[in-house]
Protein backbone atom coordinates (compact mmCIF):
# COMPACT_ATOMS: atom_id res chain seq x y z
CA UNK A 1 0.00 0.00 0.00
CA UNK A 2 1.63 3.34 -1.02
CA UNK A 3 1.60 6.47 1.48
CA UNK A 4 -0.73 8.94 0.92
CA UNK A 5 0.58 12.24 -0.66
CA UNK A 6 -0.69 15.57 1.20
CA UNK A 7 0.00 18.72 -0.53
CA UNK A 8 1.98 22.29 0.63
CA UNK A 9 2.30 25.05 -0.45
CA UNK A 10 5.75 23.86 -2.44
CA UNK A 11 2.49 21.85 -4.72
CA UNK A 12 1.46 24.00 -7.39
CA UNK A 13 -1.74 22.92 -9.43
CA UNK A 14 -3.31 24.37 -12.07
CA UNK A 15 -6.71 24.64 -14.47
CA UNK A 16 -7.00 22.10 -16.90
CA UNK A 17 -10.07 21.60 -18.86
CA UNK A 18 -13.77 20.58 -18.18
CA UNK A 19 -12.92 21.40 -14.35
CA UNK A 20 -10.29 19.06 -14.31
CA UNK A 21 -6.58 20.47 -12.74
CA UNK A 22 -2.97 19.44 -13.04
CA UNK A 23 -0.80 19.09 -10.54
CA UNK A 24 3.36 19.69 -9.96
CA UNK A 25 4.70 18.02 -6.75
CA UNK A 26 7.74 16.76 -5.32
CA UNK A 27 9.45 16.40 -8.77
CA UNK A 28 6.42 15.21 -10.43
CA UNK A 29 3.77 15.90 -12.75
CA UNK A 30 -0.07 15.06 -12.66
CA UNK A 31 -2.74 16.31 -15.60
CA UNK A 32 -6.00 15.83 -15.84
CA UNK A 33 -7.07 15.19 -11.93
CA UNK A 34 -10.76 15.22 -10.23
CA UNK A 35 -10.56 17.02 -7.33
CA UNK A 36 -13.49 15.85 -5.00
CA UNK A 37 -14.66 16.60 -1.33
CA UNK A 38 -14.16 13.61 1.41
CA UNK A 39 -16.69 15.40 3.47
CA UNK A 40 -18.83 17.32 0.82
CA UNK A 41 -21.38 19.23 3.69
CA UNK A 42 -19.24 19.38 7.05
CA UNK A 43 -15.62 20.33 5.70
CA UNK A 44 -16.07 21.84 2.35
CA UNK A 45 -12.44 23.40 1.96
CA UNK A 46 -11.16 20.40 3.78
CA UNK A 47 -9.87 17.10 2.69
CA UNK A 48 -10.18 17.43 -1.11
CA UNK A 49 -8.99 14.37 -3.06
CA UNK A 50 -7.39 14.59 -6.12
CA UNK A 51 -8.21 11.72 -8.22
CA UNK A 52 -7.25 10.44 -11.82
CA UNK A 53 -8.54 9.57 -14.69
CA UNK A 54 -8.55 5.73 -12.95
CA UNK A 55 -10.32 7.18 -9.93
CA UNK A 56 -7.27 6.47 -7.89
CA UNK A 57 -6.04 9.41 -5.56
CA UNK A 58 -3.06 11.43 -6.58
CA UNK A 59 -2.77 13.29 -3.66
CA UNK A 60 -4.80 14.61 -0.61
CA UNK A 61 -5.37 18.77 0.18
CA UNK A 62 -5.96 18.90 4.19
CA UNK A 63 -7.08 22.37 4.38
CA UNK A 64 -7.30 24.55 1.22
CA UNK A 65 -5.02 27.05 3.48
CA UNK A 66 -2.33 24.30 3.33
CA UNK A 67 -1.50 25.22 -0.64
CA UNK A 68 -0.66 28.27 -2.02
CA UNK A 69 -3.21 31.31 -3.30
CA UNK A 70 -3.32 30.78 -6.89
CA UNK A 71 -3.56 26.34 -6.42
CA UNK A 72 -6.70 27.82 -3.79
CA UNK A 73 -8.65 29.50 -6.41
CA UNK A 74 -8.23 26.79 -9.21
CA UNK A 75 -9.64 23.76 -6.80
CA UNK A 76 -12.27 26.60 -5.31
CA UNK A 77 -13.64 27.09 -9.31
CA UNK A 78 -13.43 23.04 -9.77
CA UNK A 79 -15.30 22.31 -6.81
CA UNK A 80 -18.21 24.92 -7.34
CA UNK A 81 -18.61 23.30 -10.88
CA UNK A 82 -19.23 20.36 -9.50
CA UNK A 83 -20.64 20.73 -6.74
CA UNK A 84 -23.71 22.83 -7.75
CA UNK A 85 -25.34 21.49 -4.72
CA UNK A 86 -28.38 24.19 -3.93
CA UNK A 87 -28.92 25.29 -0.40
CA UNK A 88 -32.42 24.90 0.76
CA UNK A 89 -33.58 28.29 2.43
CA UNK A 90 -36.97 27.62 3.42
CA UNK A 91 -39.10 24.90 4.34
CA UNK A 92 -42.25 25.52 2.33
CA UNK A 93 -43.75 21.75 3.26
CA UNK A 94 -42.93 18.49 3.87
CA UNK A 95 -45.58 15.46 3.54
CA UNK A 96 -44.90 11.73 4.49
CA UNK A 97 -46.72 9.51 1.32
CA UNK A 98 -46.41 6.21 0.49
CA UNK A 99 -42.95 5.80 2.45
CA UNK A 100 -41.82 8.96 0.16
CA UNK A 101 -40.82 12.15 1.76
CA UNK A 102 -42.12 15.04 -0.61
CA UNK A 103 -40.08 18.41 0.09
CA UNK A 104 -40.97 21.95 -1.37
CA UNK A 105 -38.59 24.35 -0.56
CA UNK A 106 -37.10 27.29 -1.31
CA UNK A 107 -33.20 27.16 -2.27
CA UNK A 108 -30.50 29.63 -3.48
CA UNK A 109 -31.34 28.74 -6.97
CA UNK A 110 -35.24 28.70 -6.60
CA UNK A 111 -38.29 26.99 -5.46
CA UNK A 112 -37.79 23.15 -5.95
CA UNK A 113 -39.63 20.48 -5.15
CA UNK A 114 -38.24 16.59 -5.14
CA UNK A 115 -38.95 13.14 -2.90
CA UNK A 116 -36.47 11.45 -0.63
CA UNK A 117 -37.10 7.50 -0.63
CA UNK A 118 -35.73 6.83 2.91
CA UNK A 119 -34.89 8.72 5.94
CA UNK A 120 -31.94 8.43 6.44
CA UNK A 121 -31.14 10.14 2.97
CA UNK A 122 -31.67 13.19 5.60
CA UNK A 123 -28.33 13.58 7.34
CA UNK A 124 -27.84 16.22 10.16
CA UNK A 125 -24.16 16.69 11.05
CA UNK A 126 -22.10 18.37 13.96
CA UNK A 127 -22.77 22.28 13.71
CA UNK A 128 -26.46 21.84 12.83
CA UNK A 129 -25.77 21.49 8.49
CA UNK A 130 -28.20 18.96 7.12
CA UNK A 131 -27.30 17.29 3.67
CA UNK A 132 -30.35 15.79 1.91
CA UNK A 133 -30.44 13.03 -0.99
CA UNK A 134 -33.37 13.00 -3.29
CA UNK A 135 -35.07 10.20 -5.11
CA UNK A 136 -32.62 11.19 -8.15
CA UNK A 137 -29.37 11.20 -6.35
CA UNK A 138 -29.37 15.17 -6.66
CA UNK A 139 -27.83 16.84 -3.03
CA UNK A 140 -28.94 19.88 -1.39
CA UNK A 141 -27.91 21.08 1.76
CA UNK A 142 -28.88 23.13 4.81
CA UNK A 143 -25.69 25.17 6.43
CA UNK A 144 -27.14 25.69 10.02
CA UNK A 145 -30.98 24.36 9.90
CA UNK A 146 -30.95 26.39 13.42
CA UNK A 147 -31.46 29.68 11.21
CA UNK A 148 -34.00 28.41 9.59
CA UNK A 149 -37.11 30.61 9.82
CA UNK A 150 -39.43 28.73 12.67
CA UNK A 151 -42.25 27.61 10.47
CA UNK A 152 -39.28 25.76 8.26
CA UNK A 153 -37.73 24.24 11.97
CA UNK A 154 -40.68 22.92 12.69
CA UNK A 155 -41.50 21.10 9.67
CA UNK A 156 -38.14 19.96 9.07
CA UNK A 157 -37.20 18.81 12.83
CA UNK A 158 -39.24 15.27 13.12
CA UNK A 159 -37.32 14.35 10.08
CA UNK A 160 -34.13 14.82 11.53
Amino acid sequence: MTERRYLTRNDKITRGENNLVSLAAGGESYRDLEPRRLFPVSRELEYITLLDEDGREVAVIRSINDIDEESQEVIKSSLDSYYLVPRITSVINIVQKYGNIHFDVNTDRGPLSFDVLRGNDIKLFRGGAVRVRDSNDNRYVIPDYRKLDKKSRAKLTIYL
